[in-house]
């Protein structure tokens, strides 16, 4: 999902997450200096990553701990200072700190405002069933033919049918995709 806005090639607004939330953290940081609450000192690049855990948010970013030294705080107490001045959005439904991570939920209600524009914008003819029957399977391979995206995901669901595969899991790592 992207968000900050800025024209896509086919002129829809988009937010890139982990950007944006680096941004906001950079700005919370800002903030917490000019209030006296952090020391000043340049604020370094801030990287903002997916969660290797779902239980740690859907991003997160170990700014506390990389702050924690320059501030001359813990980081715990760092990311607490953070947190308190980062600023609102309607697409995260939590902030919080934990063990020197500074971890992101995004809000339900967003993620399905997203999933409902998405559907909104296709067309009927975008959207296909495919019906569990086994001879159809073979249909996927001749979808093929489609744009790589779409190849690709038939070609998962061809080969995990063809396996016997009760589901598919797919986790994004930063660089990768692991598919089992």
């Amino acid at each position: 999902l992207q968000l900050r806005p800025e024209l896509s090639q086919e002129g829809i607004s988009v937010i890139r997450l982990p950007k944006d939330l680096a941004q906001r953290l950079e700005q919370a940081v800002r903030d917490a200096q000019q209030a006296g609450a952090l020391p000043l000192f340049n604020v370094p690049p801030l990287k903002v990553t997916h969660a290797p855990k779902p239980e740690q948010g859907d991003y997160a970013t170990p700014a506390a701990m990389q702050l924690a030294r320059l501030a001359h705080l813990k980081p715990d107490e760092v990311a607490r200072i953070v947190i308190a001045r980062f600023p609102q959005t309607d697409y995260l439904a939590s902030v919080e700190g934990v063990g020197g991570f500074i971890n992101f939920r995004l809000s339900d209600s967003w993620l399905q405002e997203q999933v409902d524009e998405i559907i909104k914008d296709m067309a009927d003819d975008d959207l296909q069933i495919v019906k569990e029957a086994a001879d159809e399977v073979t249909d996927l391979e001749k979808l093929g033919s489609e744009s790589p995206v779409i190849r690709f995901v038939n070609y998962l669901i061809f080969d995990a049918s063809k396996n016997g595969a009760s589901d598919i899991h797919i986790e994004p790592k930063e660089k990768a995709l692991k598919v089992r």
